[in-house]
């Protein structure tokens, strides 16, 4: 027999006694505790997006109502205090984070984890092919002169920009235009 006992399933208001008979059979009750169970934190983590390309950022919601919030990023706090929200820019690939929650009544409760999974940018470059001017493909043209832009190739969708202007999207990687005046700017977003 042992004197000591443990349980993780108490329900509030359990009463717990101990008989104590000793060697001569005689036995008597010790004095009765009545359990109050507080009842620990219960809601869940979310994230605004789960699949995400690198740099993205990403909103982290904890069920709010409670007292404390210790996000985890792969097992290590990353933020710790009142605010049921973590946003962050800089995940990795299968990163997992967590909260720890904790209510009014100091009783702690992990919610779900959520694995994030980050896709790589594309890259590559532009290039502008122009056969104007003194030499060819050196950026300076003449008014009117044609440039070819090309992007790497390989993407679903390229948009090319004059001046962060939209001027071309949908699948072709290539780009033309003979009416850039000085100091135009092109680039290229890219989808993969």
């Amino acid at each position: 027999s042992s004197n000591t006992f443990s349980t993780t399933a108490l329900a509030n208001g359990d009463v717990i006694s101990v008989v104590v008979t000793n060697g001569t059979s005689c036995a008597t009750t010790f004095n009765t505790i009545t359990f109050t169970v507080i009842p620990s934190p219960s809601g869940t983590l979310t994230a605004s997006a789960n699949n995400i390309c690198a740099g993205d950022a990403v909103t982290f919601t904890a069920t709010a109502g409670f007292a404390n919030y210790d996000f985890k990023l792969n097992g290590s706090t990353i933020q710790n205090g009142s605010s049921n929200t973590f946003n962050s820019s800089a995940l990795n690939n299968g990163d997992i984070v967590t909260v720890e929650v904790t209510g009014a009544n100091a009783c702690v409760a992990t919610f779900n984890s959520v694995t994030i999974t980050v896709f790589s940018l594309p890259t590559g470059s532009l290039i502008p092919v122009e056969t104007s001017g003194t030499t060819a493909n050196d950026g300076a043209i003449c008014t009117g002169a044609n440039v070819v832009f090309t992007a790497a190739g390989g993407f679903t969708n390229y948009n090319f920009l004059l001046n962060s202007i939209s001027v071309q999207n949908g699948a072709s990687n290539t780009y033309s235009n003979s009416t850039l005046l000085d100091g135009d700017v092109i680039t290229v977003a890219v989808t993969n």
